[in-house]
């Protein structure tokens, strides 16, 4: 999500971030709740980073495997067809 920051003492360049209610709702641990009047909510994006890495290791497995998958039915494909492979 792209945004702009309301106080006006801060840079008025476009900002990215998560919206922290979502982002509780999935990694609590990882939103924490000021105390100030507003009781307004800060995401420590430095913890996210290694579920992002992990997510993105585990998504590039599930790819290659597919790939494979994809590479074997391809093949038992050509040979029911009595084709050789390309």
């Amino acid at each position: 999500m792209s945004y702009y920051w309301r106080d006006e003492r801060l840079p008025q360049t476009m900002q990215y971030g998560f919206i922290a209610q979502e982002l509780r709702e999935v990694f609590p641990e990882l939103v924490s709740e000021g105390e100030d009047d507003q009781r307004t909510l800060a995401v420590n994006y430095q913890a996210l980073i290694p579920l992002l890495v992990n997510a993105l290791q585990a998504q590039q497995e599930q790819i290659r495997q597919q790939e494979t998958r994809i590479q074997k039915l391809e093949a038992e494909l050509q040979r029911l067809q009595g084709t050789s492979p390309k």
